[in-house]
């Protein structure tokens, strides 16, 4: 439970005056029965008990005295509290109701303990789950504390608190948000905004927000929660209530995909739990647990089985080996090993949780759906399909006793089962269960039209009735109709998906957009091959809008905050009614039901806002719309109008999981070529990279056979075809590839690499990571014209080797904590000659600060950097350069990618030199793809960068050679193929190695650069 009661469960007195009994016989008897009562409390004998409470009722009120009265409520009431605390509501429901009794007999009244009873007797229904007594006893409270106290008495205020904690657990968050808000208010006006005593309802207030999705609200009251406890001489005070504060902000950053500071909040909940409560409490082992659940997230199986070890030997001890949080342990080892595919123990994991959940309660069968769906997956995995079919219809079956029959779980199954289906021959139930994923994800309105909102589970049942359609009914154009509403659907969920879901949203709108573009090929000749290039541009801009996250589109244009503000929260309470909306029909209630029409009729006028608004954008503030709702992508007519020069081609590819499609391009005609992916694409570029960044005869032969395959499928079905100049936009993995270090045929001479037949000799050739991209970064328009001419900065051209783990890391990756940064010393070097070429600001060392960098980056032409940089594959923002290694200072260590948005940059060409931008393993070259965006957002127009660490002293030759050619007015791309050939034809022998000189790559706008003479130089 995220959420905080404030209890008022203090202990009445057990003092009890003896001077108002009149009959010590009658006082006897008092503590006989009390006694009785707690002996059968200590066997369980509850009935035995509540027949003794009975009793003592009636000789209390026997006595007639108010003395007598009081003491006993008093001694009952805490027996009460005890049996409470216990969970063992029948009998303390039976000890409070009789306190209160005795407390209230013949006043008039309300008393301070009868008030009291009414508040926990609140408390306790709602442990039952009785909610209507729960509201009954907790406004009777309420009315009670505001007669007996003050309206703005601490006592009401946590009542408040509470009715907020109820009211949100029914859905009600308006309700509950009044009342946060009024007992917030009451405790701020008695104690300050910075009181401990106001911590519970902050907290509350966050976890309301962060239920509905509103991350920005639910951070800034976790915020003050954490400036608040860390106000206080022993954070310790908050007692559990810190260590949700942590959960929760770590629960906001993982939503964000900030793997890096969501580590750092589960790590600070781990510590302040282990410190509160031990080492060995369960509760530490779910922190363990959320840290193996992020590690899984990012790749980092390894670390992601160590974390769920360390939680399932604490549940095995404290728990024991029946306790459902022990099943869900076995449960994440099986999901673990499924992905690691050691699928005989995923299987074993998989059923030993299943044994577990299924002797559990009623409220652990969510677990149970995932552990038959993921114990399916594996049999499926292991070409055991009937087992998988079988197993996946347990799934289903629990997953509609749960949500019913409209729900995304089972919309999940039904897919599952339909695609086991289709691999078992049978096609037409396969369908049927497609129809149902659909149906179950998306369910009909009132006219019977289908409500397909932003659901994953019908993106892939729209899919895969795409598939059904073209490979076994051979109808093109109702699969081409499929596939385009299930591509409809994957940019509203890149925005508005939690963390979980993003890889595998990915990945299946990469599979969507494949299947768009075969089927617009095979529908028309002629206007379908311009509608392929269209999908293959949308795959990837798809993907790169979704790299972009709110805050950085906010940077680009001067809207009012109030604006922004408005379009925030419309866009929060969007997502929360619609997805209220959703739940309701998930239960059964129809679309005419009251409830359902309300919140419909809700939903309408916020969407009704929320158009006016966009409208509003788009006429107003045309940069900030286009950057976050435009996925509009260049023609194939405009990249020949606008981009292309004459003699120059596009060469754009698509790598799908069946086929690789060539989209070439150039002025006067337009070809797609289809290569067949029947051989081991991945395999080859990882042969090839791993012996071009190894500087040593022996790697060449095997970079040479990787060199000559890989220019067979990728550039010979087009050779014929190909202009001089070349612009290449790669897909995935061939984001890692040097185009112009691929042979055209074999060497005549394996250990001679200057005279090796490259792409390099016939092309000359320039990236980027899309067409529509290119176009962004060539007409960009800067802000302003920059007054210097470069910028250049060397923080390791002085420095000893930093380990990473040395400095300040609170927001880093486990995974760069132990990277290595190297000195450099040949950047000195390096810069000191581009002061020969240029009017260079060069910084060097402890003086190459990122505050420095940023402060001043907007006023140059040309930024130059020579640090260490690296681009995580699995985690696009998280691709980073360094800076000074200062560990003193928070402000100059690593610059993230997601950093780089929130620069204005008005730069035409940013230079990343020494640095590493594609290691790592080799996946969808999504840490490339970042690294351009975030710097063509900034303002960069074209980018000058490396894909594996070179040898700083060989870059330095390269650089100070391209610059030459760059001052003189070469075309960038011209001036890099040109600096390339000249390091071939003045280096013979291991020194023309490709490691040294390929790795160099221009990458946007390869325009020459002018008027370098306005510049004075001092």
């Amino acid at each position: 439970m995220r959420f905080i009661f404030c209890l008022l469960l203090c202990n009445a007195s057990l003092l009890m005056a003896q001077k108002g009994i009149n009959l010590p016989s009658d006082t006897i008897r008092l503590n006989q029965k009390l006694t009785s009562v707690q002996q059968f409390v200590t066997e369980e004998a509850y009935e035995s008990a509540s027949a003794e409470i009975d009793t003592l009722e009636s000789l209390c009120i026997a006595s007639e005295d108010r003395e007598v009265l009081d003491t006993y409520a008093k001694r009952i009431e805490n027996l009460g509290k005890e049996l409470l605390g216990n969970a063992a509501y029948g009998l303390a429901e039976d000890c409070l109701l009789t306190a209160q009794r005795l407390f209230q007999f013949q006043q008039d009244t309300l008393t301070l303990g009868a008030d009291r009873i009414n508040h926990n007797l609140g408390i306790l229904y709602y442990y039952q789950g009785d909610r209507r007594k729960t509201i009954e006893y907790f406004q009777k409270s309420l009315d009670g504390k505001k007669k007996l106290y003050s309206p703005e008495s601490l006592e009401v205020s946590k009542v408040l608190n509470n009715l907020g904690v109820l009211l949100s657990d029914q859905g009600n968050l308006e309700e509950a948000l009044w009342n946060y808000k009024e007992s917030y208010r009451i405790k701020r006006k008695l104690y300050g905004s910075r009181s401990p005593e106001i911590f519970s309802v902050l907290l509350n207030m966050g976890a309301l927000y962060m239920e509905k999705l509103d991350y920005k609200n639910a951070r800034n009251y976790f915020d003050t929660c954490l400036a608040i406890a860390q106000g206080q001489p022993n954070e310790l005070i908050f007692n559990q209530g810190l260590g949700k504060v942590y959960n929760n902000m770590a629960g906001i950053f993982a939503s964000r995909r900030d793997y890096a500071r969501a580590i750092s909040y589960h790590e600070q909940a781990l510590a302040h739990k282990i410190a509160v409560q031990g080492p060995n409490h369960w509760e530490v082992a779910d922190s363990y647990a959320n840290l193996g659940a992020v590690y899984y997230e990012i790749g980092n199986l390894e670390e992601s089985i160590r974390m769920n070890q360390m939680a399932f030997d604490i549940r095995l001890e404290q728990l024991g080996p029946e306790h459902p949080m022990t099943g869900a342990s076995y449960m994440n080892f099986g999901n673990i090993y499924y992905l690691q595919d050691r699928l005989e123990q995923a299987i074993e994991f998989q059923e030993k949780a299943i044994e577990i959940l299924s002797r559990a309660g009623q409220e652990n069968r969510y677990l149970l759906v995932n552990c038959y769906y993921n114990l399916s997956a594996s049999y499926e995995k292991k070409g055991a399909l009937e087992q998988a079919l079988q197993t996946c219809k347990q799934s289903l079956s629990i997953a509609r006793e749960i949500g019913g029959a409209f729900s995304e779980q089972a919309a999940k199954s039904h897919n599952a089962i339909g695609e086991i289906l289709l691999k078992l021959g049978k096609a037409e139930q396969a369908e049927q269960a497609f129809n149902d994923a659909i149906m179950a994800a998306s369910p009909e309105t009132a006219d019977g039209i289908l409500n397909v909102v932003t659901s994953f589970e019908a993106m892939r049942g729209l899919f895969n009735k795409g598939i059904l359609c073209r490979i076994h009914k051979g109808d093109y154009a109702a699969a081409y109709g499929y596939c385009v509403r299930a591509a409809h659907i994957a940019p509203a969920l890149q925005q508005e998906m939690e963390a979980a879901s993003f890889v595998q949203v990915k990945e299946y709108a990469k599979r969507i957009f494949e299947e768009l573009v075969r089927l617009s090929l095979l529908l028309n000749k002629s206007e379908g091959a311009e509608m392929a290039f269209k999908y293959a541009e949308q795959s990837t801009a798809s993907l790169l809008h979704a790299q972009i996250q709110e805050s950085y589109a906010l940077h680009f244009a001067n809207i009012p905050d109030s604006l922004l503000e408005k379009e925030y929260n419309l866009r929060v309470d969007i997502t929360y009614y619609d997805k209220n909306r959703q739940e309701k029909l998930s239960e059964g209630l129809e679309e005419t039901d009251a409830t359902v029409l309300a919140i419909s009729s809700r939903l309408f006028n916020l969407n009704q806002e929320y158009d006016s608004l966009k409208t509003r954008f788009e006429t107003e503030y045309p940069e900030y719309y286009n950057l976050k709702y435009d996925l509009s992508t260049i023609s194939v007519q405009e990249v020949q109008d606008s981009l292309l020069d004459n003699g120059q081609a596009l060469l754009e590819y698509f790598v799908g999981d069946s086929s690789i499609f060539i989209f070439l391009v150039i002025k006067d005609d337009y070809q797609v070529h289809e290569v067949k992916r029947d051989f081991p694409l991945k395999e080859w570029v990882e042969q090839l990279r791993r012996n071009i960044s190894q500087p040593h005869t022996y790697t060449l032969e095997a970079y040479a056979d990787a060199a000559q395959k890989l220019y067979g499928k990728l550039i010979a079905p087009v050779a014929g075809q190909l202009p001089e100049r070349l612009v290449i936009v790669p897909d995935g993995i061939l984001g890692h590839l040097p185009f112009e270090a691929l042979l055209t045929e074999a060497p005549e001479n394996i250990y001679q690499p200057k005279d090796f037949p490259y792409l390099l000799h016939q092309k000359q050739v320039s990236y980027s990571y899309s067409a529509t991209l290119l176009r962004e970064m060539k007409q960009k328009k800067h802000r302003r014209l920059p007054t210097r001419e470069v910028l250049a900065m060397a923080p390791y051209a002085e420095t000893d080797t930093i380990l990473t783990s040395h400095l300040d890391y609170s927001d880093w990756l486990a995974s760069v904590r132990g990277d290595i940064l190297g000195p450099l010393p040949g950047t000195r070097l390096e810069l000191d000659s581009l002061k020969g070429i240029f009017q260079t600001d060069a910084f060097y060392g402890q003086d190459a600060t990122e505050q420095r960098f940023a402060e001043r980056a907007g006023d140059y032409r040309i930024l130059h950097l020579s640090t260490h940089g690296k681009a995580d594959s699995r985690v696009g923002d998280y691709s980073y350069l360094a800076f000074a290694p200062l560990p003193d200072s928070l402000e100059n260590e690593l610059l993230y990618v997601r950093d780089l948005y929130n620069l204005s940059l008005n730069a035409e060409l940013v230079t990343l030199s020494a640095c590493e931008t594609g290691v790592g393993e080799l996946q969808r070259g999504e840490g490339i793809i970042s690294l351009a965006r975030a710097f063509a957002y900034a303002g960069a127009k074209s980018i000058a960068t490396t894909l594996w660490p070179v040898n700083d002293r060989s870059t330095q030759e390269l650089m100070v050679s391209f610059y030459r050619y760059l001052h003189a007015g070469l075309p960038k791309d011209q001036a890099l193929r040109q600096t390339k050939l000249d390091y071939l034809s003045g280096h013979s022998g291991s020194e023309a190695h490709p490691y040294f000189w390929a790795a160099v790559i221009g990458i946007g706008d390869m325009s020459g650069m002018k008027n370098f003479s306005t510049f004075q130089k001092k």
